[in-house]
């Protein structure tokens, strides 16, 4: 391992600090924005960092590396687990948070603006599977009920994530069966007018037609590394 001195190239603002080393660190752990020194072992501080093209958020459970990541072809919801385990050693990400909701849903209207092999639509796979205690027939109630319809495999979102922003009248899976199910979770963001999470078959990857759809990719997140 080697060291290196840095300085930050881009920031929103900055205090001085009179502190010895190890009162700054502490003063590092404390503050959720800072995060230069994460872990240390003799002699050395490791700096952590997102994989390229990764961006970094902040969650109660650690920090996540988030990322929109896209296909050249149309992908299934397992297909897309796959690819983001394969090509990232990443896991199909969750959404935290508004932040998080907000990024991935500019990146996918920025993508839908960019469509020129005949779909309407690009979607994007999310993490999120329907609980087998929220399966049709069963119908709508306090335990089935939007986000908590779903068990979820991201290992640092919370128990009642926030980030779920659902069209309209959805999830629908449960008062509006379909074959096959709705038991997979997709963010449809055409533009700012058509933007949410919606309850998606697992199977699907594309349609045909005038009001034809590919599922283009998929969230893919990972632990901050450290190096």
């Amino acid at each position: 391992m080697v060291m290196t001195y840095g300085v930050p190239v881009t920031y929103s603002g900055y205090s001085n600090l009179s502190l010895g080393w190890d009162d700054c660190v502490k003063a590092c752990y404390s503050n959720i924005n800072c995060i230069p020194f994460l872990s240390y072992t003799e002699p050395y501080w490791t700096l952590p960092t997102c994989p390229e093209n990764f961006t970094l958020f902040s969650r109660e459970k650690g920090y996540w590396c988030l990322k929109l990541a896209l296909q050249d072809t149309c992908l299934d919801r397992n297909q897309s687990i796959t690819a983001c385990a394969n090509t990232y050693g990443g896991i199909m990400s969750g959404i935290e948070n508004k932040e998080e909701f907000n990024f991935l849903a500019d990146e996918s209207i920025e993508l839908n603006k960019e469509i020129s092999d005949g779909y309407a639509a690009y979607f994007l796979w999310v993490n999120g599977d329907r609980k087998s205690t929220c399966m049709p027939p069963k119908k709508q109630s306090a335990s089935c009920n939007g986000t908590n319809e779903f068990t979820f495999t991201d290992p640092t979102l919370s128990s009642n994530p926030q980030g779920y922003v659902w069209l309209d009248s959805q999830p629908d899976g449960l008062e509006h069966p379909t074959t096959p199910p709705a038991n997979c979770l997709c963010l449809k963001c055409n533009t700012n007018t058509f933007c949410g999470i919606d309850d998606c078959s697992c199977v699907s990857s594309s349609k045909t037609g005038s009001s034809g759809y590919c599922f283009k990719g998929y969230a893919c997140g990972v632990q901050l590394q450290l190096f």
